[in-house]
């Protein structure tokens, strides 16, 4: 119904509306083989960038990182080990007075 209460009619012809029906069954085809195109195309690029890797730098840097977690721990330690010490100091001071 219209605005003004009467009836119309759309019609489409037969062969015209099998054309849309096959037009869209054929975009539909199309929309998902290129979404699994794409989804193929991703899943290989991240295969791929997950495996770049810099031989030379991966030997090379843990040797360098070594000594500085070394450096680290020593500090770590020493400034734990002087924190016992300077406690055991002042309980044995306290016990004096």
């Amino acid at each position: 119904m219209d605005d003004f209460g009467e009836k119309t009619e759309n019609n489409i012809e037969q062969d015209v509306l099998d054309n849309i029906n096959k037009e869209y069954q054929s975009f539909l085809g199309r929309k998902l083989s290129i979404t699994r195109i794409i989804k193929d195309f991703n899943d290989k690029m991240s295969v791929e960038l997950n495996s770049l890797t810099l031989p030379s730098l991966d030997t090379w840097l843990p040797s360098m990182l070594l000594p500085l977690h070394m450096k680290t721990l020593v500090n770590i330690a020493t400034n734990k080990l002087e924190s016992v010490y300077l406690n055991i100091i002042g309980i044995v001071r306290r016990k004096r007075n």
